[in-house]
């Protein structure tokens, strides 16, 4: 009897361990095989790919009835070759099952464009012959924080589908027109479920037609929150009476070609000099100048002369331009431009601008006299 029990226990044992042994099988074959693929590139960077497929892992590890099978260390357009297709169809990747020990197939591109990330990613079963998770053409605008921050929304999206939300809080007109990615949502202040996980633009349109956006990222079951003012009044403290637009565009393009000008003019005075101490060392404590250096001596002379004539072009036409849209700038500003650009002259209190320019070899000299 003593021999008997230890007998049973052991039995019991075994027994039990080869249920918990068959129990972990039915538990393993009852989650799907992820294999992933690599994913297409286009002018991306290593650290955006190893942050991607990163994040990527953990959340399909997080995911219930899923886990990540080893290998997959093969493109898709590897994958596509081997089975003898160009593109991936649902026929094209059936076939693919030969070669993938997997139920799950996962893909997709990353492609970036200066600093615009576009990313899709499919999710296809085997079993079913049919993509059950895609996301296409999702971009992120920004920089490495921003990518930081977005790519994991855009898995997300990936993984858990429309399930992110947005309050939208407008101030000073309840009627102001509010937009989601080009979608309007609602008017005024708005609240927004069902919205998809990664980079959203938010637009609102006052009643005055000026719109207002913002970017933000939105995230897997997270309500984010934005604000807007389009109250009128806040948007015309500084705006000043009259209309100043016949004046402000010519203004403004005048004195961007006035500085342009001075540029020139520096660049010709910088380049005049320094022709001048070359030519003032060539001469220093020589009656005359030597045969083989007559031509370099002309060169200098060439190079002087033009430079002169870029100096005072330069100056002369910056000069010129920059206080003709001085004048200009001050009229639109000063509201004197209400009668249009034909009369502006005749019209305000400012009668005649007298302009004096004059060139020497030591620089430009500008005047501008008001008479009234």
């Amino acid at each position: 009897m003593r021999r008997l029990l230890p007998l049973l226990l052991t039995a019991l044992a075994v027994s039990f361990g080869f249920s918990a042994t068959a129990a972990a099988d039915e538990e393993a074959d009852a989650e799907q095989r992820v294999v992933i693929v690599d994913f297409e590139m286009v002018n991306v960077d290593d650290e955006v790919m190893d942050q991607f497929y990163g994040r990527l892992r953990n959340v399909l590890a997080d995911l219930e009835g899923m886990r990540i099978a080893s290998g997959g260390n093969v493109s898709m357009s590897d994958l596509l070759l081997m089975v003898g297709c160009d593109e991936p169809t649902s026929d094209c990747l059936s076939m693919a099952a030969d070669f993938v020990d997997g139920d799950l197939l996962l893909y997709g591109s990353v492609q970036r464009s200066d600093d615009v990330h576009m990313f899709s990613i499919s999710l296809f079963d085997f079993a079913g012959a049919e993509i059950v998770k895609e996301v296409s053409d999702r971009t992120l605008r920004g920089d490495d924080q921003w990518l930081a921050e977005g790519i994991p929304a855009v898995i997300e999206h990936f993984a858990f589908g429309e399930t992110a939300s947005l309050q939208v809080n407008v101030s000073g007109a309840d009627d102001a027109e509010v937009k989601v990615n080009g979608q309007v949502v609602g008017a005024g202040t708005t609240h927004v479920e069902g919205l998809a996980p990664g980079e959203a633009v938010v637009a609102v349109t006052g009643p005055d037609g000026a719109e207002h956006q913002e970017r933000i990222i939105l995230r897997h079951d997270h309500e984010s929150e934005v604000n807007f003012s389009v109250d009128p009044s806040v948007a015309d403290i500084d705006r000043p009476d009259g209309d100043m637009s016949p004046m402000l565009i010519p203004g403004l393009a005048a004195s961007g070609l006035g500085v342009v000008g001075l540029v020139i003019g520096l660049v010709g005075q910088s380049q005049l000099s320094g022709a001048e101490s070359e030519a003032n060392t060539l001469v220093s404590g020589r009656s005359a100048i030597e045969a083989d250096q007559l031509s370099r001596a002309q060169q200098l002379q060439n190079d002087m002369n033009t430079a002169n004539t870029m100096r005072i072009a330069g100056f002369s036409a910056g000069g010129l331009s920059l206080i003709a849209g001085g004048a200009l700038l001050y009229m639109a500003f000063s509201g004197d431009s209400s009668q249009g650009a034909s009369d502006d002259l005749a019209g305000s209190s400012l009668r005649l601008v007298d302009v004096d320019l004059s060139a020497n070899a030591d620089g430009v000299g500008a005047g501008l006299r008001f008479r009234f």
